[in-house]
Formats: C-alpha cells, structure tokens, sequence
C-alpha cells in the first residue's frame, strides 16, 4: 500500500505541526521535531482505525504528482482567514528536490535567493 503524504508546517511561535492531505481531519502536532513523526504515525494509524469502526470508506493515498490545486482556489483559501494590507506572494511548491544521498545536518543553513524579494534563510536545529 502507499503511504499517505505528510505535510510538515511550522510558525515561528508555534509547535511542529502535520496535516494529511488525504486523510480529513487528520493531524497531529509536537514542540520537538523529532517527536513529530512518532505522533504522526500514531495519528494515521487512529484515523484510519476510527473510519473502520464507523464504516467510512478509507481514502486512497495519492501521489504527490497529484496534489495540486487550481491557484485560483489557493487564493481563495489564502485569504479566507487573512489579510493582507500590504499585498503578498502566493508561493507553491519548489524547484530544488536533492538526491537521496543529501542530508542536513545540526548548524547547517539554508537559503533561498529569489531576486526581487529577497533571500530566506533558515539554520537546522
């Protein structure tokens, strides 16, 4: 069977968080990242036991290729809940996917340099 897609979010005051796109409603959260996988598993694994014991039919996992939404739809989400006086940039997806063999480790730092707006950067825990 093929997992279910994970998304992993995090604000600057807040703890870890994971959202199942194909699984509604399920989700789970963690203030240490290494926590967070743990409680996701746990997560999925009492979603689905909940749907079966109440006769729901389990969604299959789609494949990442398939996650896509119609931006105007991603607009409309975006703005549901926020404002923004001074404009924003609605930014999906990413152009960088490493080989298998990359990993970050403790201290290393990650940017990313978009020209007009400026450069990200994030240091790993």
């Amino acid at each position: 069977m093929k997992p279910y897609i994970a998304i992993v979010h995090k604000d600057p005051a807040s703890a870890y968080g994971v959202t199942f796109p194909d699984a509604p409603g399920c989700f789970s959260a963690a203030d240490d990242i290494d926590d967070l996988f743990a409680n996701a598993a746990e997560a999925i694994t009492l979603w689905t036991e909940a749907m079966m014991e109440d006769g729901q039919k389990i969604p299959a996992p789609r494949d990442l290729s398939e996650l896509k939404r119609d931006p105007k739809m991603l607009v409309e989400y975006l703005f549901r809940d926020n404002s923004f006086p001074n404009g924003c940039f609605l930014m999906t997806g990413t152009g960088i996917v490493p080989p298998n063999s990359f990993t970050l480790t403790s201290g290393d730092k990650v940017r990313i340099t978009i020209g007009p707006i400026g450069t990200l950067e994030n240091e790993v825990a």
